[in-house]
């Protein structure tokens, strides 16, 4: 199921535009809880689940707080409007 309304096909165009809206909405929901209290992992214990370590360092602090949470949805949000960024969700 595309993300965003990039598909070329009218049906999936229409249904990438609901289920943008979908993750636009549901993503703070998602995310808050998890970012605010559970996030206290240290990334030398998820080092294995991941190459880069360091790429997870930002994601991985302890204790995100409410204003970051929103700053970091602002920009996923964003990023699920771009265009050129064809995502989707396997369904």
């Amino acid at each position: 199921m595309p993300v965003g309304p990039w598909s070329i096909d009218r049906k999936y165009k229409e249904i990438g535009r609901w289920h943008l809206l979908e993750c636009s909405e549901g993503i703070e929901g998602w995310s808050m809880a998890l970012l605010t209290r559970v996030m206290g992992v240290s990334t030398r214990q998820i080092g294995l689940l991941c190459s880069d370590e360091h790429s997870l360092t930002a994601l991985f602090q302890f204790q995100w707080s409410l204003a970051e949470v929103h700053v970091f949805l602002a920009e996923v949000r964003a990023a699920l409007k771009d265009r050129s960024i064809h995502s989707y969700s396997p369904v």
